[in-house]
């Protein structure tokens, strides 16, 4: 049964963490900040911090390209937008007007896949009492917790992405973060993020060409135009 693979998990791992509340999807923001809690004193040397789902496919060699560039020492982002609350009395979503009485969510990042810097981490979590507890967790957590510790959010491209968009290819260049992805689906996803292909690398390799030579044309169009400013010259755009 479920208990008793929980305790192999334990004995086994070591990776079980546990807390006084209700498993229920309307406790998941009492999950998530546990699970910072918890990073922040078990994890001192994280300098980020990835929360997913467990329906969610991470490919973490694409974090890692994306985060190098990140100079922000606050740093909340992911696929991140805002919506209405659900006021639709017994659905899984919904959060009454007494609960909160905006019209629209503060623009959040979708919970399959975002990514806190510590230092976002630590602010998120001093603030987090002063914060109205609301049971979406990514709302509470990258939203209304991260506009109170007065963070900006930041859109990471191929974050919670549909199955659609997880081909060889996508995963190999940009896509990190897919959503509803069965346990037998992960095999062979992984399988596409080993293989990398070449054709992806070649077909990389000849769009930045043709860029740079898209580029290196207009340079030239431009220099030629600012030589002789009465010269009127016909040009043909080529589509890449």
């Amino acid at each position: 049964n479920l208990n008793q693979q929980m305790f192999y998990e334990l004995e086994h791992y070591g990776d079980v963490m546990q807390q006084d509340f209700t498993e229920d999807y309307r406790t998941l923001t009492n999950k998530s900040m546990m699970a910072l809690t918890w990073t922040r004193r078990y994890c001192p040397s994280a300098q980020y911090i990835l929360k997913t789902d467990d329906d969610a496919f991470n490919v973490p060699q694409r974090y890692v390209d994306y985060l190098l560039h990140v100079k922000q020492e606050r740093f909340v982002g992911g696929y991140c937008f805002t919506v209405m609350p659900d006021r639709r009395d017994g659905s899984k979503f919904y959060v009454p007007e007494s609960m909160f009485p905006d019209k629209y969510y503060p623009t959040y990042c979708s919970g399959p896949g975002y990514m806190l810097s510590r230092a976002a981490v630590d602010a998120i979590l001093n603030i987090a009492p002063n914060v109205t507890w609301i049971p979406m967790e990514d709302v509470y957590v990258t939203g209304l917790c991260r506009v109170a510790a007065g963070i900006q959010y930041i859109q990471i491209s191929g974050t919670a992405m549909d199955q659609s968009f997880m081909t060889a290819c996508n995963l190999a260049m940009w896509v990190k973060n897919g959503h509803n992805i069965v346990p037998e689906r992960t095999p062979v996803l992984w399988q596409r993020v080993l293989e990398k292909p070449l054709t992806c690398e070649a077909w990389h390799s000849a769009t930045v060409c043709c860029m740079a030579l898209f580029l290196a044309f207009w340079c030239k169009h431009l220099w030629t135009l600012a030589r002789h400013p009465g010269l009127h010259i016909h040009t043909q755009l080529l589509a890449f």
